[in-house]
């Protein structure tokens, strides 16, 4: 090594942790920008990474024999590399404090920093600001990382066994402190400021040991790459022989050694599921005093479960490529595909067994609160999600040279692939209500065709259509996977190609689903196989028909006279046109609703120069050109009651042979109760109907609901109508008669009748 080994040694870590360090500024960045103080949680984030990959970017670039066999004493080699973790740590921390300082203070002073103000204040009292409180954190993982990594012989390790030390600090200082002190709201502020004393204490306890382990550790490493199974911390003076990597015997077929390989290099996952059975009775146990903590176990449970999947695809192929065995695998006298497939039918069943099955298990074993969602209530959604990511992920390990570049690459594809997930669903509904007119007006669902294609394709369920397209892409991935992880070729145009690859067919895929959806849509109302259609536009009377609400929407709907299956609605905005859905042939009448804070209501449905909003029709075919008009001159009838909040305002046709007509009454008939217009106004308002005479009344809820008229709906069919009849018949006589004539304003008040 030359005379200035510490700045060739120092050059080296800087370009090893250039990327990480980028990642971390970036991730401070978008922390910055989703909530003040934000920056200083992406800070955090990115101390662990940067620590646990001072030493483990040697271990995944293999050079650490290089490195230890330097002619130079170890306590310097370690002094270097963490000199220039703590710059760029220091680095980290001014770019977070440039980006988001105000933002620091804000979350310190504000009820959202950490839990409460309360929360912020017991820390406080410990006489420490908020840097020194999120210094701590990374102290400590600076101090643990290294030594997790070179235990576990992985950066992967020493970032997820260093967070997980970290995190249990401040989750035991709530157990206890919620032991201690309990639950109850008077005790919230001892309980965080017993949490704050633990974890001040314990993270300085821990930066102290992590530090003396690591330094420890260092000195008496030594890199043995011959048998994975050797242990890579050992005291060279106590070693009595030399170890010499022999042949060992056959224990069962390929196959099953190769299942144990996957195994053994899963042996994290374990350790993990481990850490979540121990927290899981942990909270198990004190719900049985504190139930409030149940809350806690659906959340933690999908995480690790997400968390399962993602590292098993992380470590399945790059960790190999990191230990240095995926060489001699290839070259087993069996074909590629073979010791392939073990690999992934090991890694579904752990994800599987570990990732579902446990949390499954060990729900059922308490009981948890019917609002909090539980992995056993989500179904066979939890499992299927769970292959995917672990699909994906092993893709993402095909091309990746460790485990945590794996893991890291797959949490920072995750944005971009729902973006793209999210254009192509929009892909897939635009091309399939974009064939369907196509196909509609050339006749295809009336064809004897279309049948024969149902049959053998049925896409009408978006569920079936997911799994579908799910099953496809996983295969593709697998089949990438596979050539990555057989080749040495892992070039980034390599990669590009495949990506495009991929997108290319996605975008096929999703075309011809859409397609084959359309085709094998076996909707009426929409593919038109049987009934008709009205098509038409809205024209506006009043005062100012040109000047329209944001908020302004309405429906056109066709309503059979023996009730409402079978019918179509349209819907209509500012651009004043429809089309209903198809509708089944026979009677029906025309239904016309507004809403959407607008002055608007119907005056008239026009179709061959003939009002019909009043009128029951036959009819088998299309019907065009309807005109709707709407106006804003009709008028109203205000009403007010002598009990606002009892009062059912009910107005009627006073002809009870009107009362069987549903073509009739959804215009005539309506009734008014408690809004909260009619609450600040006091004023029970009605457009004006058809001029004629009426019977209004106020009436309590109960005498509504004896009269049938809460029950019988416009539309419902025969029955509904008698009972709504019926219903009418009984409130009648103590109705008061008025003459309704649009274009005026009706005022009368009533007595609430009961």
């Amino acid at each position: 090594m030359t005379a200035h080994w510490q700045t060739s040694l120092a050059r080296k870590d800087l370009r090893a942790l250039g990327p990480a360090w980028l990642a971390s500024a970036a991730l401070a960045l978008i922390g910055a920008t989703l909530q003040p103080g934000g920056a200083f949680a992406g800070c955090a984030a990115g101390t662990f990474l940067l620590a646990a990959m001072s030493i483990g970017h040697e271990y995944t670039g293999r050079t650490l024999p290089a490195l230890l066999a330097q002619p130079v004493s170890r306590h310097q080699v370690l002094i270097v590399k963490m000199a220039v973790v703590v710059g760029l740590v220091a680095a980290l921390g001014a770019v977070a404090s440039l980006v988001d300082l105000a933002g620091l203070d804000r979350l310190w002073d504000s009820a959202r920093g950490y839990a409460t103000r309360r929360n912020a204040g017991a820390i406080r009292s410990l006489n420490i600001g908020p840097g020194t409180a999120l210094l701590l954190p990374a102290l400590a993982a600076a101090c643990l990382a290294p030594w997790f990594t070179m235990v576990s012989r992985g950066p992967l390790g020493g970032l997820v066994f260093s967070v997980a030390i970290v995190g249990l600090t401040w989750l035991g200082g709530d157990l206890i402190g919620t032991f201690r002190f309990g639950l109850a709201p008077e005790d919230t502020v001892k309980v965080l400021a017993f949490r704050a004393q633990f974890a001040w204490w314990m993270t300085w306890f821990l930066s102290v040991a992590g530090a003396m382990l690591t330094w420890r550790a260092f000195v008496r490493l030594e890199a043995s790459e011959g048998s994975p199974g050797r242990p890579t911390v050992r005291a060279r003076r106590h070693v009595s022989e030399t170890h010499v990597d022999r042949p060992t015997s056959s224990g069962g077929p390929w196959w099953w050694q190769v299942a144990r390989k996957e195994i053994q290099l899963q042996k994290m996952i374990f350790v993990i599921a481990g850490l979540y059975i121990v927290f899981w009775c942990a909270i198990g146990w004190s719900a049985r005093f504190q139930p409030a903590l149940q809350v806690l176990l659906a959340p933690v449970s999908y995480l690790y479960a997400a968390a399962v999947a993602l590292l098993l695809g992380s470590f399945a192929s790059a960790e190999e490529r990191q230990m240095g065995t995926l060489d001699w695998q290839v070259l087993m006298p069996v074909p590629a595909w073979k010791p392939w497939a073990v690999k992934v039918l090991v890694m579904c069943g752990l994800c599987l067994l570990l990732g579902f099955a446990l949390p499954w298990a060990l729900e059922s074993t308490v009981w948890l609160p019917n609002d909090v969602g539980s992995v056993r209530e989500a179904g066979a959604v939890i499992p299927m999600a769970l292959i995917g990511m672990a699909i994906a992920s092993l893709y993402v390990s095909s091309a990746s040279k460790g485990g945590l570049r794996a893991l890291l690459a797959s949490l920072a594809a995750a944005v971009p692939v729902m973006a793209i997930g999210g254009g192509l669903l929009w892909l897939f509904n635009t091309t399939s209500r974009s064939a369907v007119p196509v196909l509609r007006e050339s006749g295809w669902y009336r064809s004897g065709a279309f049948r024969a294609v149902q049959d053998v394709v049925d896409l009408k369920s978006s569920d079936r259509i997911a799994i579908i397209a799910g099953f496809v892409l996983a295969i593709a991935l697998l089949r990438l996977a596979l050539a990555n992880h057989a080749s040495v070729d892992r070039s980034r145009n390599r990669l590009w190609r495949q990506l495009g690859w991929i997108g290319a067919s996605a975008v096929v895929c999703t075309f011809v689903m859409g397609s084959l959806q359309a085709a094998t849509l076996d909707d009426w109302r929409v593919t038109g196989a049987s009934g008709f259609r009205v098509r038409g536009h809205i024209k506006l009377e009043g005062s100012a028909p040109g000047t329209l609400h944001d908020r302004f929407r309405g429906s056109v709907n066709l309503v059979p006279a023996t009730g409402w299956m079978g019918g179509g609605s349209g819907f209509f905005s500012r651009g004043l046109t429809f089309t209903t859905t198809y509708a089944k042939p026979g009677r029906s009448f025309v239904w016309v609703e507004t809403w959407g804070a607008t002055p608007w209501a119907l005056k008239s449905v026009v179709y061959q120069g003939r009002d019909i909003s009043e009128t029951t029709i036959d009819v088998a075919t299309d019907l065009d050109d309807v005109v709707v008009t709407l106006s804003d001159q009709l008028g109203r009838i205000e009403v007010t009651v002598d009990d606002l909040e009892r009062a059912w305002v009910f107005l009627f046709p006073a002809d009870p042979a009107l009362w069987l007509d549903p073509a009739v009454m959804h215009r005539r008939f309506s009734y008014e109760t408690l809004t909260a217009t009619s609450y600040a106004t006091g004023v029970f308002a009605f457009d004006m109907p058809p001029d004629g005479e009426y019977l209004i009344v106020a009436a309590d809820k109960y005498l509504a609901l004896k009269g049938g008229l809460l029950l019988g709906g416009l539309g419902g069919g025969a029955d509904a109508d008698a009972r709504r009849a019926a219903g009418l018949a009984r409130i009648a006589p103590l109705a008061d008669r008025i003459q309704a004539r649009q274009g005026t304003t009706i005022k009368t008040r009533l007595t609430v009748r009961r």
